[in-house]
């Protein structure tokens, strides 16, 4: 669940991800580990920022 704040003086950030994709059947693990990697790089630099 989303951390909410208890300002009502800030912006908010929405990030919205839509993928579509024709790939041959039984190969959605390539593209699962792709997508897997991306937001986990993501937030993992988030963290290290400190802004999560």
């Amino acid at each position: 669940m989303a951390k909410q704040s208890t300002s009502k003086n800030g912006t908010s950030r929405i990030r919205f991800i839509m993928l579509d994709a024709e790939i041959p059947e039984g190969d959605l693990n390539q593209i699962t580990l792709a997508i897997q990697n991306a937001l986990r790089d993501r937030f993992e630099n988030r963290l290290a920022m400190g802004s999560v």
